[in-house]
C-alpha cells in the first residue's frame, strides 16, 4: 500500500529542535486519520536523526543520501545543509504521492525547485529568526531579516496553501503575502 501523503521537512529527524516537536504531533495525527482508511502516510527528512523511532507503524520514513555526509542534528544554515537540501529537492522530484506537506520554509523552496504543487506549514518567520544565527553581527541583522522575510514571502505566495502553526504567525504571513 503506498501514501497518498508526503510531508517534508528539512532537517534530521528525530532530534530535540523546537519544530520536532509539532512536525511529530501534525504527522501522529494524519497518520491516525489515514490508519482508519488502512493508508499509509509518508515522511521525507534529512538523513541524521537522533535515532529514536516515534512515529506511527503507517508512516513511511524516508530519508535524504546527501554527497556530503552530515551528522549534526543542529538547526540553522550550514554548507551541509545546502548539499542536503538538494537531495530532498531530488527525492521530490522522483516522490510518486500525489500530495506533499511542506514544512517550514526549507522544505518549501525544495518543493518550489523540484516543480511540485505542494500545501505550506509555516513553523516559524524567517525575517526574525535568521539574523539570530549570526550573533555579534548587528549590522548583518537587517539583510539578514530582508532575506528571510523575502524567503517567507516567495514560498507562501507558491504554496497551494498555506498553513502556521500559530495564529499569530497565520496573521504575519497572511498580512506580508495577502
Amino acid at each position: 500500500m503506498s501514501a497518498r501523503i508526503l510531508h517534508v521537512a528539512a532537517l534530521p529527524f528525530p532530534s530535540s529542535q523546537g519544530t520536532q516537536a509539532a512536525l511529530l504531533a501534525i504527522v501522529r495525527a494524519v497518520a491516525e486519520d489515514a490508519a482508519s482508511r488502512s493508508e499509509r502516510v509518508a515522511l521525507l527528512t534529512y538523513e541524521a536523526g537522533d535515532g529514536r523511532t516515534p512515529l506511527p507503524a503507517n508512516v513511511e520514513h524516508r530519508r535524504t543520501r546527501a554527497p556530503v555526509a552530515n551528522r549534526s542534528l543542529r538547526s540553522g544554515p550550514s554548507l551541509a545543509k545546502v548539499a542536503e537540501d538538494a537531495a530532498l529537492v531530488r527525492a521530490l522530484r522522483e516522490a510518486p504521492e500525489p500530495e506533499i506537506v511542506a514544512h517550514h520554509v526549507e522544505a518549501g523552496l525544495a518543493c518550489v525547485l523540484a516543480g511540485r504543487r505542494f500545501t505550506w506549514v509555516a513553523h516559524t518567520a524567517l525575517g526574525p529568526e535568521l539574523p539570530l544565527y549570526a550573533p555579534g553581527r548587528a549590522a548583518l541583522a537587517p539583510l539578514l531579516s530582508y532575506a528571510g522575510e523575502s524567503l517567507d514571502r516567495f514560498v507562501a505566495t507558491r504554496a497551494a496553501r498555506v498553513l502556521a502553526i500559530s495564529p499569530f504567525l497565520a496573521r504575519r504571513i497572511e498580512v506580508r503575502t495577502g
